[in-house]
């Protein structure tokens, strides 16, 4: 069968045989000459075919034409992964794949030649209607019999041609899916490293090029034997006992003077151990449970690009992939090991506790929001590889090892922690501790290393600031210094972005002209730049889909509510918006919107106008808790019959006067809505907020995910 496969199909043929103009070998014409022969005999020779000689050849030679059909249509449906390919020489792997699927069309064809006196007597529907059609019969004079003898026998050929095609192409599909993509990868890295060992060892670049499956297990094979001589704490214990196995006949005195080399030496470690170190790294990328996963290039990019993922609906398993296609689609897999970078999310991963909140999916998500600011701030400013890649690597970490509680908690209790980080942004210390850990003990997951000492310095320093500005209590300082960059940023002489001098009745599709352009130029400017993305990624839930800031403000005051037990239980005090039997999650998340969210993104959008959508989603999702909060009065009502329709207004007149302060309403949905109708027909107040009472008696919060009546969702 190998021969024959040599013969037949020796090509170096990328498009799988299936080239039009020009053949890839002799053996494809020859095979094609004599396929058109096969056919044109019956009509030719007619009755007497039977008596010739060739008739015996025609099995074989339908045979190899049903292995070109059939090797042709393999390969066509892998044409894509071999397009890649076309221009150069192409690897171990997609031989081997072409071969097989050869080998595979050149079994099944010869199966249905065998099988064709027995199968082929049902296909001769065609010949029948035809006969019909044109009055032919067995006994009309001419050559009529021999045309239907004819078309009969080149009836049974197509149905079998087509019969074994279809199953062929669907025996190697199944074959490559399930079998063939999971070694691709595996064999192309192999390959690789393979050519890299022997061009250091100064072979021939076409030797290198053409590397069959027995070379690279010969590679392999005398990698391993380095691993295992060299995989000791000092490389010598391992080494003798490899001499020890080369050579059995050595005489007893000098086994004994090599044995006590294995007792004796105390050399802590060489050059060679730590080279196999860096080996072992790249080889357990593969053989970790953690690296498993769907090649991250078959990840849906409409998805990843979309203000719609959700992190809940993928298993943590399964998120790899798509921060692996986050990097790719940043370019950022130029700068850093695609093979250490995975093992380092799995490590991460590991890291991370199973909080309701601070988990490895709040992780994801704050990276995956990170990578659609950074796409939508690039409009505005150039961001270089290395501030892409620690953002990306801040939103990955910065929660790492998350307990579950807060700053003022540790410090309260006098956790190890705050003693440790004398009280100042214990947990962001201790995340920036965990990641920076990560990569020094662990060489496989160091995705540091490929630096330079000044790069390392730089991308450390934007890192550890990056990640220090995601505690809270750096919050209003970024706020303060995102309006000054709004006041004092001009363009064309005349101040603009500000929100304070948009006009309420601006036209919806209008937007500020931003002030990025003349921003952002120092060092110190670039890096406040960085710290504001990733805060305002980590705390974006309010600027997202409904359904997901839903999910995320659900988790979160659950965690609250997780605190706030610990701390009845310890006898402090507890924390507000901490305490299940009388917080209202509708109620925190307004609080949180109005003073929090509002301030920092308006003054956000202002700066980078791309982004100006997300204070639609603001609006939306302040409308959602402000019905779902009037639900609970509603509630809280029927069970003590205390009105509560002054702290109702009140609450509107809020929402009201937030529209009014941040020039909000040309980002009020579109849609018929009560409550929305009834708040803007409010009068107009700028004191709105300071003339409402505080909220009355404490009241029981709703079932998380209250019915709320929904706008629809803007586009981004």
């Amino acid at each position: 069968m190998e021969m024959i496969t040599r013969l037949l199909f020796s090509s170096n043929c990328a498009s799988g045989g299936t080239s039009i103009g020009a053949y890839a070998s002799i053996g494809h014409l020859l095979l094609d000459a004599a396929a058109l022969v096969a056919a044109a005999t019956p009509l030719v020779l007619g009755s007497a075919m039977n008596d010739n000689a060739f008739a015996y050849a025609q099995p074989f030679i339908r045979c190899a034409l049903l292995t070109r059909v059939c090797a042709a249509s393999a390969l066509w449906m892998n044409r894509s992964a071999r397009s890649a390919q076309a221009q150069s020489v192409r690897g171990v792997f997609h031989r081997l794949e072409h071969a097989g699927a050869i080998n595979v069309a050149l079994c099944v064809s010869v199966a249905v030649v065998l099988l064709g006196p027995t199968a082929g007597a049902q296909h001769r529907f065609g010949a029948k209607i035809l006969a019909r059609y044109y009055s032919l019969n067995a006994s009309s004079s001419g050559g009529a019999p021999d045309f239907i003898s004819a078309l009969e026998r080149m009836e049974q050929v197509a149905a079998a041609a087509l019969t074994t095609c279809l199953f062929n192409a669907l025996f190697n599909a199944t074959r490559r899916r399930l079998l063939g993509l999971p070694l691709q990868g595996i064999i192309e890295t192999l390959e690789y490293h393979a050519q890299q060992v022997l061009t250091d060892l100064d072979f021939h670049s076409t030797d290198v090029q053409g590397l069959d499956i027995s070379v690279l297990g010969y590679v392999l094979d005398k990698m391993s034997q380095i691993v295992k001589r060299n995989d000791s704490e000092n490389g010598g214990p391992a080494l003798i006992e490899a001499i020890l196995e080369d050579h059995e006949d050595i005489d007893g005195r000098t086994r004994e003077w090599l044995v006590s080399y294995e007792h004796g030496n105390s050399s802590k470690g060489n050059s060679a151990t730590s080279r196999i170190s860096a080996f072992k790294s790249v080889v357990s990328s593969f053989v970790r449970k953690g690296d498993v996963g769907v090649p991250f290039m078959n990840m849906d990019i409409g998805a990843l690009n979309s203000w719609d993922f959700d992190v809940f609906d993928v298993e943590n398993k399964e998120l790899t992939p798509y921060i692996l296609r986050m990097f790719h689609e940043l370019t950022l897999l130029e700068i850093v090991d695609v093979f250490k970078l995975r093992r380092f999310i799995a490590e991460v991963e590991n890291v991370y506790r199973d909080n309701p909140y601070h988990c490895f999916k709040h992780a994801v998500d704050v990276t995956h929001t990170t990578y659609r600011f950074i796409q939508l701030v690039r409009q505005h400013v150039n961001l270089s590889q290395i501030e892409m890649f620690a953002l990306l690597v801040a939103a990955l970490v910065h929660d790492m090892d998350h307990p579950g509680v807060t700053n003022a908690y540790l410090i309260a209790t006098r956790d190890p922690l705050a003693l440790m980080y004398n009280d100042e942004s214990v947990l962001e210390n201790l995340h920036l501790e965990r990641f920076f850990s990560l990569c020094h003990n662990k060489d496989d997951a160091n995705i540091l290393s490929a630096f330079d000492e000044a790069t390392y310095r730089r991308v450390r320093r934007s890192i550890i600031s990056c990640v220090m500005h995601t505690d809270m209590a750096h919050h209003f300082k970024l706020v303060s210094r995102l309006n000054e960059i709004v006041t004092l940023s001009k363009t064309n002489n005349v101040i603009t972005g500000s929100p304070m001098k948009q006009n309420v009745n601006q036209d919806r599709d209008s937007a500020p002209a931003g002030t990025a352009m003349g921003s952002f130029k120092t060092d110190e400017e670039r890096q406040l730049m960085m710290n504001i993305i990733l805060h305002c990624a980590d705390i974006s839930n309010a600027v997202k889909p409904n359904k997901l800031y839903v999910k995320w403000a659900t988790r979160v005051i659950e965690e609250f509510f997780n605190q706030g037990d610990r701390e009845r239980v310890k006898g402090l005090p507890i924390s507000p918006m901490m305490d299940r039997e009388s917080t209202s999650m509708a109620l925190s998340q307004i609080n949180f919107m109005e003073f929090v969210i509002a301030p920092l993104y308006v003054q956000f959008a202002a700066v980078f106008p791309s982004t100006t959508f997300l204070l639609s989603r603001l609006v939306e999702n302040r409308l959602h808790y402000q019905e779902a909060y009037e639900v609970e009065l509603t509630e809280a009502t029927a069970l003590d019959g205390v009105s509560r329709a002054s702290e109702k207004e009140s609450f509107r007149i809020r929402f009201r006067t937030l529209l009014e302060k941040h020039a909000l309403h040309r980002h009020v949905p579109d849609g018929e809505n009560e409550t929305m109708r009834a708040i803007l027909e409010l009068p107009h107040s700028r004191r709105g907020s300071g003339k409402t009472s505080a909220p009355g008696t404490p009241i029981k919060p709703a079932a998380p995910g209250t019915p709320a009546k929904r706008l629809s969702e803007p586009s981004a």
